[in-house]
């Protein structure tokens, strides 16, 4: 039971209600499965099923890259838009069920290679839900779920041209299948209206961007959605890399900027590193890796910027302060080669190299994992595409090289179709769309980079990556140490059993009264002390492991009394050198 409820909470325990999934793999022992897509390094395109709304075996997203991606409460896996070659962009809802391994389509057109992609959606009213609501197609924009497990969607590359910008905001309902155009235009390319820091406006609007995306974290609490970053437009219709940080509250439909400049490619300000201050900032960025760790604190690492390098800097916001933290990681964009060390052991001095366009989630322990990307791998100067996977601890602040490749180019490895192995791993990749389900395993479709050549494009093969499961213990051995009579107040009493193979722990009870003992142990062995009115029992042990607790070994104690002494012998007595004398005690 103990190991249960250590589950529940690991998956449960966010900044809000709401549901998030947390990774069950922490450490190498976990596999890799293809569970469908192509292995080759030419894609198929999308499969529509005859009709929405239903699971079928041959239907199938697909090709695409930078879809928006969430996990329900049930623990579906959903995806909203992407792109297709040369800025071809969807906005069909797709819905995948890890039960019975089918995807269905939700809501959406068919866009087809004959008539094209880029569908300009259908607006409705503002703030009015619809079945016939569509949003323009779009990929790579910043999106959010809330505490009701709704979608929320802005900005990000739009339909109407691989140059073009949204600053549109959206909300889905998948218990409804509903979309609501919320707030903004869609007319693309738009400059942002920041009005005052601080203040809400009916009239704020964050300016176009996406193409590379912004970083977005949640107020659950307190029903507020944030941007960072991105690429598009601050207040002036000059493109570049923005540092702005603004919130938004779902209640009132109204954006405040909170944060950073409206100017565009600021350098930020470092500070002092581990220590946050009101003056810290990141310098401007976008496609930068971030997690939401279960206090709310937002975690970014690497990026893209202005001067054509990659971030290897790793940074904190905590939302309860509205202060930023240099936390790790270099100051300077300059293509940085990563420090690897040795797989699955962490160290203060590795880090990952630079880079764009990593996934990411969290882990049932709270430590941040990071995959591929676009950038620098362990050595030379060429910028490619990684299969490289990192966990960083936030406690130790160290980072763990963990899985893949340190070398530049990592080439898939596919095994056969739903069959886990060790050898299996997924090519390089950019992009990707992802997920943890509800048994914490992380999946990821698609995406820009290698299949099971070096050669780069866009693909469609799906994954997953389970932990592997231990069995559970088997009955401990008999006792090999074990005093099966007491005396009352008998202290430090040793009992032990064999090793038992797999366990990761013990656990211990006493039926009897008044002795201590530890209740867990993670040796095999216990020390008990009896009080003087202790009483006799059954002392029971079981090996415990992330499968669940094994069977009981007992053995029996029996407490005796300590016994009562009458002397017939009474008074004092004197004894000379040479004599002796006789003590008689019954008792």
């Amino acid at each position: 039971m103990k190991k249960l409820l250590l589950v529940i909470f690991g998956l449960m325990v966010v900044c809000s209600p709401w549901y998030t999934s947390h990774g069950q793999v922490t450490d190498t022992n976990a596999l890799w499965t293809w569970m469908g897509g192509p292995n080759t390094a030419t894609s198929p395109f999308v499969s529509y099923p005859p009709s929405r709304g239903t699971p079928t075996a041959s239907a199938y997203p697909g090709t695409r890259v930078d879809a928006i991606t969430w996990t329900d409460t049930a623990g579906k896996l959903w995806l909203f838009g992407g792109y297709y070659n040369n800025g071809n962009q969807f906005n069909d809802v797709w819905m995948y069920d890890p039960d019975i391994e089918m995807w269905t389509w939700m809501h959406g057109p068919t866009p087809t290679p004959t008539n094209g992609f880029n569908n300009a959606g259908t607006l409705g009213t503002q703030g009015v839900p619809d079945p016939a609501n569509v949003p323009p197609a779009r990929s790579r924009g910043a999106y959010w779920v809330d505490s009701a497990g709704k979608l929320w969607v802005f900005g990000g590359r739009g339909y109407t041209g691989t140059a073009n910008r949204l600053a549109d905001l959206w909300k889905y309902d998948p218990a409804t299948n509903m979309w609501t155009w919320m707030k903004g235009t869609t007319t693309a390319n738009q400059v942002g209206n920041y009005g005052t820091k601080g203040v809400p406006l009916a009239t704020n609007q964050p300016g176009s961007r996406g193409y590379p995306d912004p970083t977005c974290w949640v107020d659950h609490a307190a029903g507020k959605l944030y941007m960072f970053s991105g690429y598009g437009y601050a207040k002036t219709t000059t493109l570049g890399y923005v540092d702005d940080l603004w919130e938004y509250d779902m209640s009132t439909n109204m954006w405040t900027w909170i944060g950073g400049s409206d100017l565009l490619n600021e350098t930020g300000n470092y500070g002092t590193i581990g220590v946050a201050a009101s003056g810290n900032l990141p310098p401007a960025r976008a496609n930068n890796a971030y997690w939401q760790d279960d206090a709310g604190n937002a975690w970014i690492f690497g990026g893209q910027s202005t001067a054509g390098g990659y971030f290897c800097d790793l940074w904190k916001y905590e939302l309860a302060t509205g202060l930023w933290t240099w936390v790790k990681g270099s100051s300077v964009a300059v293509n940085t080669n990563g420090v690897y060390g040795s797989r699955g052991i962490p160290n203060g001095a590795n880090f990952p190299g630079s880079r764009t366009g990593s996934t990411t989630w969290v882990d049932i322990h709270g430590k941040l994992w990071l995959y591929g990307g676009y950038g620098m791998s362990g050595t030379g100067a060429t910028l490619s595409r990684m299969n490289d996977m990192w966990r960083y601890d936030p406690v130790t602040n160290e980072w763990t090289w963990m899985y893949g490749s340190s070398a530049a180019t990592g080439v898939a490895v596919f095994g056969t179709l739903k069959v886990p192995a060790p050898g299996n791993i997924p090519g390089g990749k950019t992009e990707l769309g992802k997920w943890v389900d509800g048994e914490g395993n992380f999946w990821m479709l698609g995406g820009q980079g290698q299949a099971n050549t070096a050669t780069s494009g866009v693909r469609g093969d799906f994954w997953r990556l389970a932990p592997i499961t231990p069995p559970v213990p088997v009955q401990p051995g008999l006792y090999t140490t074990a005093k099966p009579g007491i005396c009352g107040a008998e202290s430090n009493v040793t009992y032990t059993i064999p090793a038992v193979a797999g366990a990761t722990g013990y656990e211990w009870a006493y039926t009897g009264t008044n002795v201590t003992y530890t209740t867990s142990t993670t040796a095999p062995t216990n020390s008990l002390s009896f009080a003087a009115n202790a009483t006799g029992g059954v002392l029971r042990v079981r090996g415990v492991n992330g499968a669940g607790n094994g069977p009981w070994r007992d053995t029996t104690i029996t407490v005796n009394p300590l016994p009562t002494v009458t002397s017939t012998n009474t008074g004092n007595r004197s004894v000379c050198s040479g004599d002796s004398l006789l003590l008689t005690a019954s008792g």
